[in-house]
């Protein structure tokens, strides 16, 4: 009986484990304005105020994950400055060269694009090598506004043109995230 109870026990906490070490970025349901919103991180800044960060977006698609490591829209509202959205974009790829991106459209518009820094790369081989690139792409008001509904669609484009959907369900929640007064 006790070598039982202790089978038992071996096997919850084995269980436990394994739901513990569960893969994550499968959590959140990217079709839900009120799941995406509950992953939201808001802080207060005091250079920047209120930051409202939205969850990595690469996890919500295999092949934005192959592109990118890091998506995420970021609302900041400051009293000096106003209300700004800033898309987050690290793009982490393998490949024989850089794509360096020049150039953005969202929602068929073009839109800011800043190159925050380049990472030179690191090669296991002389064929396979891994670039990163983090980007910050300026979005208004009305881009958000406008894919509340239908999504905004953001082409990045350099040596090698990118596709990134963004879902409506993530801008609303971001905008969901205004206090009114």
């Amino acid at each position: 009986m006790k070598f039982f109870t202790q089978v038992v026990v071996l096997f919850i906490l084995g269980s436990l484990h394994s739901w513990a070490a569960e893969d994550k970025k499968t959590a959140i349901d990217w079709a839900s304005t009120e799941d995406i919103k509950s992953h939201i991180i808001l802080t207060l800044e005091p250079q920047k105020g209120e930051v409202a960060s939205g969850p990595n977006l690469t996890h919500s698609d295999k092949i934005l994950s192959e592109h990118f490591s890091e998506i995420y829209l970021v609302r900041s509202t400051n009293l000096d400055d106003g209300e700004k959205y800033i898309l987050y974009i690290t793009a982490l790829y393998a490949g024989d060269g850089w794509r360096d991106y020049t150039s953005v459209t969202a929602g068929g518009d073009n839109v800011p694009l800043a190159l925050l820094s380049k990472t030179a790369p690191s090669c296991n081989d002389k064929a396979t090598c891994k670039y990163e690139e983090r980007l910050a792409v300026s979005l208004s008001f009305f881009d958000i506004i406008d894919a509340m509904s239908s999504g905004l669609n953001v082409v990045l484009t350099g040596n090698q043109t990118n596709h990134i959907k963004i879902p409506g369900s993530y801008c609303t929640a971001i905008m969901q995230t205004i206090m009114v007064e």
